[in-house]
């Protein structure tokens, strides 16, 4: 924060503890942007409406350079003096995690229900990940596939949803709107009936 009387840039003393434990968390490698978000939220650092923090302002903050004495300022980078509170060596493996989740080295997957639906509860989109799994005794390695809400607009409760189950309910909601089997046969002769009056009248 700035120090006008002392022209200088001091650590807040309280929000400090917050980005760094913020930065603890995710230099772990299990939370995501949206977990840090919540962190953020749970600790009074939210935007003026009270709600979380946007994704892209936590991994600005993530990602914020001014943590560990650097400044840029008109497209140069300078070496600041003011006060730090974050290890460098911290800072480094935040931003390997957050580069290896950019581009990830592994194929991508391409998703079979990703785009047709969005979570009932807050309106967010769905998204799907692969998780990992190993039977050394029987399988071996094994994929499955997750799909779950992005959880961008507020701390959604949904959780995590297999790919098989969710493929019931979609064939469940497709079958609600398909015409009946019953109707088949009164539809093809329908159709037959048209095909011989069309090579009539041809």
């Amino acid at each position: 924060m700035n120090e006008p009387r002392l022209r200088a840039i001091e650590v807040d003393p309280v929000k400090s503890k917050i980005v760094k434990k913020a930065f603890q968390l995710f230099a772990e490698g299990k939370s995501s942007i949206a977990d840090i978000s919540r962190f953020f939220q749970k600790f009074g650092t939210t935007r003026y409406s009270g709600k979380m923090l946007h994704l892209d302002t936590v991994k600005r903050i993530l990602s914020n350079k001014f943590y560990i004495g650097i400044i840029t300022f008109g497209g140069e980078t300078y070496e600041g003096t003011h006060k730090l509170f974050l290890p460098p060596e911290l800072f480094e493996k935040v931003q390997k995690i957050l580069e290896d989740r950019e581009h990830p080295k592994n194929k991508k997957h391409n998703f079979t229900f990703l785009g047709i639906a969005k979570c009932a509860e807050c309106g967010c989109a769905i998204t799907a990940e692969v998780k990992h799994k190993c039977y050394p005794k029987t399988r071996g390695n094994v994929d499955y596939i997750y799909y779950r809400c992005t959880k961008k607009k507020t701390d959604c409760s949904q959780n995590y949803l297999r790919e098989e189950l969710l493929e019931q309910q979609l064939r469940a909601i497709v079958a609600k709107s398909a015409l009946p089997a019953s109707w088949a046969k009164l539809w093809l002769e329908r159709l037959d009936r048209e095909e011989t009056d069309e090579k009539s009248n041809s």
